[in-house]
C-alpha cells in the first residue's frame, strides 16, 4: 500500500512538471519508472518541443520508428526511407501517450523534411514527393487513430505557406471514433469537408474550447459546423478568426444553447457592421473578452458582470467609456490601443493589474506613461507596452520616479514589445531593477 502510495506521488509531482522541461530531462535518467513517467507527461503534448534545435526531425524519426510493420513495408515499397533513431523497436509506445495531435505541425514537419532532402527540383520529383508527403502524413495518422484512446486536443488549422493535405480523411481511418469521442480542445480550418465536421458531431459531445479559422471564403461546411457546435455539452471558449462577417455570423444561432457556458470569447473580424455582436450581450458569465474589429456600438450598454480580461482592439472606439462605467469595475486585465481615452479607461477600472497598451506613434510615448504612472489603480503591478518606434530613456526614468512614488507603492512587470532595446533603455531598466521597482522584465521582439 504504502509502495503503490509512494509511486501515486512521484507521478502526481512528474504531472506539475509538465512545462519544466530542464527538470523533466533529469528523470529520464534516475530508473526505468521515472523515465516511463516522464515520458509520458513530454508525449502528451510533443508539439511543444517542435521549434527547439532538431527538435522537429527528432519527432519525426520517432513516429516513423513507432509506424506497425505494415506501414513501414508501404513506405519502403514506395521508395520512401526516413531513418530511424535505431534499428531496435522504440523503447516505449510513444504515440499511444499523446493527448494532442497537429496535423498542421505533422505536415509542417514531413514537408521539410521532404524539402531538404531533395536534390533536384524538375516537375516530375516535385508530384513524386508530394505523394511521397502525402502517404507519410496519412499512414502517421492512421497510426494516431489507432493507438490513441483519449485524444483530448486537436489541431487542423492551415500552417502559413503549408497545405495541409484536407483530402485524407483520417476521420474514417479504423477506431478514429474512439480517438476523438473524448476530445475537449479543437482548433479547425474552414477548408475542411464537411464529413469531417459531421462525424464529430455525433461522437464529440464535450469540446470546451472551438477555435475556427476561416481562410479567404473557403466556406465548405457551414452546416455541419454548426450542428457540431450545437452538439456540445459545455462549450466554455469560442474563438473566431475571419476576415468577413459574413463568414461566421451564421453560426450564431446555433451559440444559443451556450450562452450560459461560455467564458471566452475571441473574435477576429476584418470587414465588420456591428450588429452580429449583438448576441455577446447575453454572454452573461463571460469572464474574458477579446475583439478585433471596427465598430463596437451594439456592445455599448452591454452588462457583463464577469468580466475580468478584456482585450479590443481595432478603430476608436467612442463607447468604450460606457462600456467601462458598466463591466469595467471587476476588470483585471486591459489590453487597448485607445490612448485618447486611456485616461477615463483607468478611472473606471479600479480593480485592473495588468495593462497592454499599443502605442502606433511616436508622440504618444511620453503622454501614454504619464497617464499610466499617474491614473493607473492600486492594484496595477503589470505594464506591457507594444509597437513602440522609438523609446528614449529620459521618458522611461521620469515614469518609474513617478511610479517609485505611488502609496500604496508595489513593484511592476514591465515588459516591452516590437523594438531593439538600446543600451540607454537597458541601463535605466537595470537601475529601477536594483531598486526594486522593476520586478521583472521582459522583452519580446
Amino acid at each position: 500500500m504504502s509502495e503503490c502510495f509512494n509511486i501515486t506521488n512521484k507521478c502526481e509531482v512528474l504531472e506539475f512538471l509538465e512545462n519544466d522541461k530542464d527538470t523533466l530531462y533529469s528523470c529520464l535518467f534516475v530508473n526505468y519508472f521515472f523515465c516511463e513517467v516522464t515520458v509520458k507527461v513530454l508525449w502528451r503534448n510533443i508539439w511543444k518541443f517542435k521549434l527547439q534545435s532538431d527538435a522537429s526531425l527528432q519527432i519525426l524519426n520517432t513516429l516513423i520508428a513507432c509506424l506497425p510493420n505494415t506501414s513501414k513495408c508501404l513506405l519502403y515499397s514506395k521508395g520512401i526511407i526516413i531513418p530511424t533513431p535505431t534499428s531496435k523497436p522504440p523503447l516505449f509506445d510513444y504515440v499511444s501517450f499523446c493527448k494532442s495531435l497537429s496535423i498542421g505541425d505533422i505536415s509542417v514537419i514531413i514537408i521539410s523534411y521532404f524539402k531538404n532532402q531533395q536534390q533536384s527540383k524538375t516537375s516530375e520529383k516535385s508530384k513524386g514527393m508530394k505523394k511521397s508527403i502525402k502517404l507519410v502524413i496519412k499512414e502517421i495518422l492512421k497510426m494516431y487513430m489507432n493507438k490513441i484512446n483519449n485524444l483530448k486536443r486537436l489541431d487542423y488549422i492551415l500552417k502559413v505557406d503549408t497545405k495541409i493535405p484536407y483530402n485524407i480523411r483520417f476521420i474514417n481511418f479504423p477506431r478514429a471514433r474512439d480517438c476523438l469521442k473524448n476530445l475537449t480542445k479543437l482548433s479547425c480550418a474552414s477548408g475542411i469537408e464537411s464529413k469531417f465536421f459531421h462525424l464529430l458531431s455525433t461522437v464529440c459531445h464535450n469540446i470546451q474550447s472551438l477555435h475556427i479559422f476561416y481562410r479567404g471564403d473557403h466556406i465548405r461546411s457551414e452546416y455541419e459546423l454548426m450542428k457540431l457546435i450545437y452538439s456540445q455539452n459545455c462549450l466554455k471558449k469560442l474563438k473566431i478568426n475571419c476576415n468577413d462577417t459574413y463568414c461566421w455570423k451564421g453560426l450564431i444561432p446555433s451559440l444559443k444553447k451556450h450562452y450560459n457556458t461560455l467564458t471566452k470569447f475571441y473574435l477576429s473580424d476584418g470587414i465588420y457592421d456591428g450588429k452580429p455582436l449583438l448576441f455577446i450581450t447575453e454572454l452573461i458569465n463571460l469572464q474574458e473578452l477579446f475583439l478585433l474589429s471596427r465598430n463596437y456600438y451594439e456592445l455599448e450598454y452591454a452588462i457583463l458582470p464577469k468580466l475580468r480580461v478584456l482585450r479590443i482592439y481595432g478603430e476608436s472606439f467612442n463607447s468604450l467609456n460606457i462600456f467601462l462605467e458598466n463591466n469595467g469595475k471587476n476588470l483585471e486585465c486591459l489590453e487597448c490601443c485607445f490612448l485618447e481615452t486611456l485616461k477615463e479607461i483607468l478611472n473606471n477600472c479600479k480593480q485592473l493589474e495588468k495593462l497592454k497598451v499599443k502605442l502606433y506613434t511616436r508622440t504618444k510615448v511620453s503622454d501614454a506613461l504619464e497617464i499610466i504612472s499617474k491614473f493607473s489603480p492600486k492594484n496595477s503591478h503589470e505594464l506591457h507596452i507594444e509597437d513602440v518606434k522609438m523609446f528614449k530613456s529620459k521618458e522611461l526614468e521620469s515614469f518609474f520616479i513617478i511610479w517609485k512614488g505611488r502609496v500604496p507603492f508595489r513593484s511592476i512587470t514591465f515588459t516591452i514589445g516590437g523594438i531593439m532595446v538600446k543600451n540607454e533603455i537597458m541601463e535605466v531598466i537595470e537601475k529601477y531593477k536594483k531598486l526594486g521597482i522593476i520586478k521583472k522584465f521582459e522583452l519580446i521582439k
